[in-house]
């Protein structure tokens, strides 16, 4: 079974709206009374902590909030009765209302597809921090067993007068150094976990006290057929709330051109003066946690504009045309966004896939080295030196495999939010890696 999807985007805004408020009274059914009641005493899967978050995250509740009051706005002003030789802009007001509805419609699935892709990474990130833990400290193949293993046969060794030779006291304090690090790697982890804990809390919209239950088990391991890229970016223009909003505002601001030119004033404010167009930057600077984060254009429209009708005219006409350069931006740093993280998943599944078989090809050796050591006399090789050499690049790149591993997760959830969930993959359904039984390729994300 395939466990990505794409789905098909809805440009109508009344279907949209029906949605929103049907999404709702759903939620409101399935969900318990209190999001602490939904997290006491039992394991929470992904798509759990995301219906949690969409009922209860205030960043989504402050958008809704926003909308109700952008449909608010628009029927004050269809049910005002002026007459029109007093006010020669109000049918292109009402345009503007209707149109800001839509805008304010694709902040609420912005802010949504924000959350739960904070989910989805806090969630990834929780687990792969306890993956390390047990990595660590598995009392069968754990990397603190095998040193524990490689700190008896190198005591041994010293306290062997006839291998002497090819041991030193040091080679113990070498070991020693291994474990200790293992122990701040550990210490580590924990923090790490907790710390994802806490941002799934906040993104889930709970509370600091409010306990969250995670099931034990290892990093998820999808089969993802790669998708192609220009049905991606297709995706991520048709749904993304930030493209949304930059075509929206760019309508509005070039319906003030019209509404400038119903009146002969000297100054005439602007459909600015009745909203916060500066509450957002268009797009989210935010890609969703990588590094390249490039410059945005943000939107701008004055409260008033002053002069004589054709200079008021004139600036509108200015302030469309930025408008409509603001639109090109978001479309062109919105696929850019989307091939970034595309090629980062490529990247790190296929370091992944190297990695793993580089890893099974180390212990392969690391075995051999050391059984080979066991039979052999004094003086000859390998030594201990290669013996330890061997384990320790085989541990090295056990954890640099694991680490790729979760770096391609996290870019292909990031894929999800790119798309504003055009391209989703469930990790629930995912099987966990098997730890050293994989075969190459299974574990890379494909």
């Amino acid at each position: 079974m395939r466990s990505c999807r794409f789905i098909n985007p809805c440009w109508r805004f009344g279907l949209a709206a029906c949605l929103f408020f049907l999404n709702l009274a759903g939620r409101a059914d399935t969900l318990p009374e209190s999001p602490e009641a939904a997290t006491t005493n039992q394991q929470l899967t992904i798509q759990a902590c995301r219906q949690i978050a969409l009922a209860n995250q205030p960043t989504i509740a402050a958008t809704q909030a926003a909308l109700k009051a952008a449909l608010d706005r628009q029927h004050a002003l269809e049910t005002l009765r002026v007459p029109d030789c007093l006010a020669r802009d109000l049918p292109l007001r009402r345009k503007q209302a209707a149109i800001g509805v839509t805008i304010a419609q694709a902040a609420v699935t912005q802010a949504e597809a924000e959350t739960l892709h904070g989910i989805t990474a806090s969630y990834l990130g929780a687990l792969y921090a306890a993956q390390q833990v047990r990595l660590a400290n598995d009392p069968d193949h754990g990397i603190r067993r095998r040193l524990k293993d490689l700190q008896t046969l190198v005591d041994d060794l010293v306290k062997n007068k006839e291998r002497r030779e090819v041991t030193l006291p040091e080679h113990r304090n070498l070991v020693r150094s291994f474990l200790e690090t293992l122990d701040g790697r550990v210490s580590e982890a924990v923090q790490g976990e907790l710390r994802a804990q806490a941002a799934l809390r906040e993104a889930m919209g709970l509370g600091p006290n409010c306990p969250v239950v995670i099931p034990d088990r290892d990093l998820p391991c999808p089969r993802v057929t790669p998708p192609s890229l220009n049905e991606l970016i297709e995706l991520a223009l048709a749904r993304r709330g930030e493209m949304i909003q930059a075509i929206g505002f760019a309508e509005v601001a070039c319906l003030e051109v019209d509404a400038q030119a119903s009146r002969r004033r000297p100054s005439m404010r602007t459909f600015a003066s009745g909203s916060d167009i500066h509450a957002k930057p268009i797009p989210s600077a935010d890609l969703g946690g990588v590094d390249f984060r490039p410059s945005i254009v943000g939107p701008d429209m004055p409260v008033f504009l002053n002069g004589s009708r054709d200079a008021r005219v004139q600036q509108a006409k200015d302030y469309c045309e930025r408008a409509r350069a603001l639109t090109a931006k978001t479309r062109n740093l919105i696929a850019l966004e989307v091939e970034d993280l595309y090629r980062r998943w490529l990247d790190k599944s296929g370091k992944a896939a190297h990695l793993e078989k580089a890893y099974q090809e180390a212990v392969a050796f690391s075995e051999k080295v050391k059984a080979s050591f066991n039979k052999q006399e004094r003086g000859s090789y390998p030594n201990v030196d290669e013996v330890i050499n061997a384990g320790l690049i085989a541990t090295r790149l056990q954890l640099e495999w694991k680490e790729a591993h979760y770096q391609s997760l996290l870019a292909l959830a990031a894929l999800e939010r790119a798309t504003a969930g055009g391209f989703a993959v469930d990790f629930d359904a995912a099987p966990a890696c098997e730890n050293n039984k994989e075969t190459p390729g299974q574990s890379n994300g494909r």
